[in-house]
């Protein structure tokens, strides 16, 4: 049953990108990516670095919520283990459990203690990404006017964030959840602990409110990662334009659709670029330049997943082990 659903997601994955390559010009959108201008790489990886490490930085935070303390530099190399799982799984939040899994098995943290940071940090993005698309749609306003379909997604996500929140508030746990308390089967056990493990990070609110100021710079860094590799590629946008593209496109990355997203994330791209006039072979360029960049990353996530000793791990881990 696996092997067909695995099997669905790489098809629809080939024929989103058959689709998607009928309506361009391939050969331009190479030429376009060949005529890339490389200065503008040097902000690219400077930004992309301290991404990683703040990204990192904010994980360590919340596993402080569960009295664990990881090391940073251990902490980056699962988050770019997750950016390996990422390209190959569906929706970006695949590569999160990934790393979350691998935190969990490393470092002898329980598993729903590792999954509910990933949780909190989807959480907490999710707020930053709903705030720039709205001060993006502040700078845009002719999108409404037209009707946009731009204005009925971010209808869609801020629905979706006011659910997340509901789910996170007190009333749930205590009006809803409650009900249920009485259930003994292994499946509600499992889920209520996995609950109660997120609603943590409730009685650390100064932890919490920190991990969503350091959202809105991780997304703030996204969306200077692509405004850069637009100019470099020539692509005539404002840095307000892409301030509401952007964070559209990585809320819509969070649906699980192809194997990394494949196809579907470059057609976002074609979408939302295209209603403020980019050409399709200028924005699939945008695209597959940016995935182009998450494939180099994810090639040493290659070598930290496979290799054994590469997560230094404790001296009683290495004794089990050798027993």
């Amino acid at each position: 049953m696996r092997l067909i659903k695995n099997s669905y997601r790489w098809i629809l994955a080939v024929i989103l990108f058959v689709i998607l390559f009928k309506k361009i010009d391939f050969h331009g959108t190479l030429a376009i990516m060949a005529d890339f201008e490389w200065l503008w790489l040097i902000p690219v990886v400077l930004i992309i670095i301290i991404s990683y490490f703040i990204n990192s930085y904010r994980w360590q935070l919340l596993l402080k919520c569960h009295n664990q303390k990881t090391d940073l530099y251990r902490l980056l190399k699962y988050r770019v283990v997750g950016e390996m799982y990422g390209n190959i799984l569906p929706s970006s939040m695949s590569g999160e459990m990934a790393r979350a899994y691998y935190l969990a098995k490393t470092e002898k943290i329980e598993i729903d203690q590792a999954f509910s940071t990933v949780v909190i940090e989807k959480f907490s993005g999710l707020i930053a990404i709903i705030t720039y698309l709205l001060i993006g749609l502040f700078f845009n306003w002719e999108i409404i006017y037209r009707g946009h379909i731009f204005l009925w997604l971010i209808i869609f996500f801020m629905a979706l964030l006011l659910v997340a929140v509901f789910l996170f508030s007190k009333k749930f746990r205590f009006h809803i959840l409650s009900r249920f308390r009485k259930l003994d089967n292994r499946i509600f056990k499992s889920l209520k602990r996995y609950y109660f493990s997120i609603h943590l990070y409730r009685d650390h609110i100064r932890i919490f409110i920190l991990s969503i100021i350091i959202s809105f710079i991780i997304q703030g860094c996204t969306i200077l990662i692509n405004y850069f590799v637009a100019l470099g590629l020539g692509i005539p946008l404002g840095f307000f334009q892409i301030l509401l593209i952007i964070p559209l496109i990585n809320a819509s990355n969070l649906i699980p659709v192809s194997f990394g997203n494949l196809g579907f994330r470059e057609g976002i791209y074609v979408f939302a670029l295209g209603a403020f006039g980019v050409t399709t072979t200028l924005a699939l360029a945008l695209a597959l330049f940016m995935r182009f960049i998450k494939l180099i990353i994810s090639l040493f996530g290659i070598f930290f997943a496979f290799n054994k000793n590469i997560f230094n791990l404790q001296n009683n881990d290495k004794e089990q082990i050798s027993r």
